[in-house]
């Protein structure tokens, strides 16, 4: 793995953590490569954005959070006794997100992306690990973050089929633990 994106998923990982009154975690994230994000960041400039930006080597889809200090070993084991699938989306369109509705994000649809978490849920569950905090599962990539941020008008330009390569699973030490290229 490249020390640039090594790099960003430890700086990533750190995004989501960095509020103490978590509890232990670990995070399970579906990330493009730097050739699949290049609409994102194409996005990101013809649009204008600003705030605070997605870095290069950020983007990614997070499959599932988990809030536990339980051990993760058996869920990497879980991940290398499988065979993980080849999972693509396309963009459907903007959404604003966050619990003070201030994160812009491309939406996401994709029969694999909803089975692959569906798995994967129903593994952690079977296996004693908490529920998803989350109703239903909206897949999504981030694009910025910034108050008061109001979702641009969706274009068929951007309605683009992604495909994710690289499967990560994450601690609270912001190490990464498991990876696996497709």
């Amino acid at each position: 793995m490249s020390d640039l994106l090594l790099e960003s998923l430890k700086n990533s990982w750190h995004m989501m953590c960095e509020d103490e009154k978590n509890p232990p975690a670990f995070c399970y994230m579906l990330y493009l490569t730097i050739d699949d994000e290049t609409p994102f960041v194409n996005l990101q400039k013809d649009l204008k954005l600003d705030g605070e930006l997605i870095e290069s080597g950020k983007f990614h889809a997070t499959v599932r959070y988990i809030k536990t200090d339980m051990d993760y070993t058996p869920f990497i084991e879980f991940l290398k006794e499988t065979t993980l699938p080849n999972i693509s989306g396309v963009c459907t369109g903007f959404a604003i997100y966050g619990k003070d509705k201030d994160t812009l994000v491309v939406e996401l649809d994709g029969a694999k992306l909803h089975e692959w978490f569906a798995t994967i849920n129903t593994w952690l569950v079977d296996n004693g690990y908490p529920k998803s905090d989350f109703p239903s599962y909206r897949p999504h990539i981030s694009l910025t973050e910034k108050i008061g941020i109001t979702a641009p008008e969706w274009k068929k330009e951007y309605e683009q089929k992604i495909t994710f390569k690289i499967h990560v699973v994450s601690d609270t030490s912001r190490e990464e633990v498991f990876r696996s290229v497709i």
